[in-house]
């Protein structure tokens, strides 16, 4: 970049250094000065008619609007998707259009059209690729995995991750991602009756923050305080929260910093403290509100549910089970296939799935 500077380069190099230095920036869960150098690498693409590098940078911004590593701005995501979508198809870049199809069906899921999000991931995963470009099937089926958790299908989930982690270990120079695998395959077999994933989170913990991978590191500290939570061992999972918030405020991380908010107040209803932690759940649900994140409403309306069944607040808790069964019932609506409805009957609204 200082070479370009130097020089007033307006060529392929410089679009090239823009935008490495915001893969970098995105790697360290700052998405807000990456989508900075991905806007610039864009414009400067466009004026030299590189759609390849065009299809890119508009996907790469995407990427920095998702919840999963930027700021939460799904409709903003979205429109970026569509968009790197037509220009990759049309000029046929199958690598691009891999990894645009994952967002996309990231972003789907995210806003509750689950049905429409595991179809782009598995049309993502249709497309044919050479090992060393294979990166973005390690993030399909890593993110597949995400939402079939979230449709409360475990053990689908954790077959999605055996196979993100099988295809890292054909190359391990492509393993980036291995971090938040094996951090979704601890947590999943802790949902499954396994809590020995413990001591593998930290480590993965411990390898993200040495190499500046805070993106990777942010699903570790995510399972550390479930792992905390679990085992009762609230204020340990409250200090992980603390580290979750700093990490989701410095880069403007608006989930991040919604789920640092739901698991305190988690916690602190856990422990009986519940004004305030319906002092927490209360924020966290307002940004979730305002992010769109279907889900994670759903986690804090059955909390806040909890809360208000303890504190003998009947009309209360009424209003928030009501809210929880309506995104409940939408997500269920959209749902065609019988093999991801499984995961919805018999359901009990009163039990948050990630318990």
């Amino acid at each position: 970049m200082e070479i370009c500077q130097a020089l007033k380069l307006g060529d392929r190099v410089a679009v090239q250094a823009l935008h490495g230095r915001g893969e970098a920036y995105l790697a360290m869960a700052r998405p807000d000065l990456a989508a900075q150098d991905f806007q610039a690498s864009l414009d400067l693409a466009r004026q030299l008619g590189d759609k390849s590098y065009e299809a890119e940078n508009l996907m790469m911004l995407g990427y920095c609007a998702t919840g999963l590593m930027g700021t939460a701005h799904y409709p903003q995501a979205l429109a970026l998707f569509q968009a790197a979508l037509r220009i990759s198809q049309e000029a046929h870049l199958e690598w691009h259009t891999g990894y645009t199809l994952v967002g996309l069906g990231y972003v789907y899921g995210c806003t509750g059209d689950y049905q429409q999000g595991v179809a782009y991931l598995r049309q993502a995963l249709e497309l044919k690729v050479s090992i060393e470009f294979a990166r973005f099937h390690v993030m399909a089926y890593d993110l597949l995995g995400d939402l079939l958790n979230e449709l409360n299908l475990p053990d689908q989930a954790l077959n999605a991750y055996l196979q993100a982690i099988a295809i890292i270990a054909q190359n391990r120079a492509k393993s980036f991602w291995l971090r938040r695998a094996q951090a979704n395959l601890a947590i999943t077999r802790l949902r499954l009756g396994d809590p020995g994933g413990a001591e593998l989170l930290q480590q993965a913990l411990t390898l993200a923050r040495a190499k500046d991978l805070h993106f990777m590191a942010i699903r570790c500290l995510e399972g550390l305080i479930e792992f905390g939570f679990r085992q009762a061992e609230f204020e340990q999972a409250r200090q992980y929260t603390e580290v979750l918030q700093q990490l989701g405020q410095s880069g403007k991380l608006g989930e991040l910093v919604a789920q640092a908010h739901r698991w305190r107040g988690e916690i602190l209803l856990a422990v009986g403290e519940l004004g305030a932690a319906e002092a927490e759940l209360k924020q966290a649900a307002a940004l979730a509100r305002d992010i769109g994140r279907v889900r994670l409403s759903w986690d804090i309306h059955n909390a806040l549910v909890k809360l208000y069944q303890q504190r003998s607040q009947p009309e209360l808790a009424a209003q928030h089970r009501a809210a929880a069964q309506s995104i409940w019932n939408n997500i269920e609506a959209k749902l065609q296939d019988p093999e991801l409805q499984a995961g919805l009957s018999g359901h009990d609204l009163d039990l948050s799935l990630e318990r």
